[in-house]
């Protein structure tokens, strides 16, 4: 019964399920807003109905609900619920649920994941005296950066879903394929390579999009989250020649035509504020990427992860020229081709991305692969995007 509850709800569309009653709440200010099935409803007629509740970037949604949903005939809740999606999610899928056996009331209270939430009452049955009233209010919220939900570039591994909120897959859209990655570092902007848009099908925009929650390029159904961006621009750094053999200053700006909505599986990674003065060798980062998982061709469907252990330059004079370069390397395994511009990630409870992957001589070889080190173009980040207000956390 549970699973025909959901089917039945999955095959409606949400504009026909809620077609007699969809409300849209914006909290402007700080008062509390009452939502009620007094004010919807008609007495003991039933009816589903959906509230969307956003509030302005930087805030969340603190939420407190009275129910008195009865389901005496099993505790599975197989005719009515109330739902409600920390996401926001209008379709209510990965939705928290409630309802009471006997007619009891039931109180929770919850806060939203950003600054939306949708609540949903929903029910089979055509006569009810079901009751729901809750209080909606919006609170301020520091800003954020840098989270995964944790639980093939080259010999590398399938990321966990969402582990990596902030990637981006930039995609040739009339060959449908994925030329290279990026990473979110605020709402409009992202970071990539330079070199990704030397060719003249991705210097046009029209041909390119900015997808982003992506998990897996063959399926439509593993994530709900998955969002194509147009991009209004591509900021090259002004010192960087694509005829030049070294590569210097592989590093751009993508800015998206719309602001990039952030939920649970799509946020901003942090940018290394706090790291200015680490080499970082030694250390190990993770590289992300849909690229080729071999050197002969074959390109990944699921997002890949791979750990690498960057190098002091001594290793690398031979691949790396100077200090706004870093170089990275495992016994067979690396980034790959279309892995290009994708991010690396040093984790300290965050996610920072602390390089973007360059350039390298094949794929796994005993030849380290030469990265953009971030920390030296945080200035030039700051300068392009007029600050954008980015998150600094340490």
């Amino acid at each position: 019964m549970l699973e025909k509850f959901l089917l039945l709800l999955l095959l409606h569309s949400s504009t026909a399920l809620f077609e007699s009653c969809d409300k849209t709440f914006e909290l402007e200010t700080d008062e509390n807003v009452t939502i009620s099935s007094f004010d919807t409803l008609n007495l003991f007629n039933a009816s589903s109905c959906r509230y969307t509740v956003s509030a302005p970037v930087n805030y969340i949604i603190d939420v407190t609900c009275v129910i008195q949903i009865d389901q005496s005939e099993s505790h599975k809740c197989p005719l009515k619920r109330f739902f409600l999606s920390l996401d926001g999610h209008k379709d209510l899928r990965n939705s928290d649920y409630f309802c009471n056996r006997y007619g009891a009331r039931r109180k929770f209270r919850r806060r939203s994941v950003l600054n939306r939430l949708t609540m949903a009452y929903v029910t089979q049955v055509d006569v009810t005296n079901d009751r729901y009233i809750c209080s909606v209010r919006r609170v301020l919220s520091p800003c954020d950066c840098g989270w995964s939900r944790k639980a093939r570039i080259f010999n590398g591994n399938d990321a966990n879903l969402h582990e990596f909120p902030s990637m981006i897959a930039l995609v040739a859209l009339p060959i449908n394929r994925v030329f290279c990655g990026g990473v979110i570092i605020s709402e409009r902007w992202g970071l990539t390579g330079a070199h990704c848009f030397n060719e003249e099908l991705y210097a046009d925009l029209s041909n390119v999009a900015a997808y982003v929650g992506e998990h897996d390029l063959s399926s439509s159904s593993e994530t709900i989250y998955t969002e194509s961006y147009e991009l209004e621009k591509y900021v090259r750094h002004e010192n960087y020649s694509r005829e030049a053999y070294e590569q210097d200053f592989d590093i751009a700006l993508i800015r998206t035509v719309k602001a990039i909505v952030f939920n649970a599986a799509v946020a901003p990674a942090c940018l290394p504020w706090e790291f200015q003065e680490d080499s970082f060798d030694g250390k190990f980062v993770t590289v992300t990427g849909f690229g080729l998982l071999d050197f002969f061709g074959t390109p990944a469907k699921i997002l890949q992860k791979v750990s690498l252990q960057i190098l002091p330059i001594k290793y690398c004079k031979d691949s790396i020229y100077n200090s706004a370069k870093m170089c990275t390397y495992a016994e067979k395994k690396d980034s790959c081709t279309s892995d290009s511009g994708g991010p690396l990630y040093y984790s300290k409870g965050r996610q920072y991305v602390i390089g973007l992957v360059s350039y390298g001589v094949g794929c796994g070889t005993k030849t380290p692969s030469v990265n953009s080190r971030i920390t030296s173009y945080l200035p030039w980040i700051v300068t392009v995007t007029e600050d954008d207000s980015f998150c600094r956390k340490s």
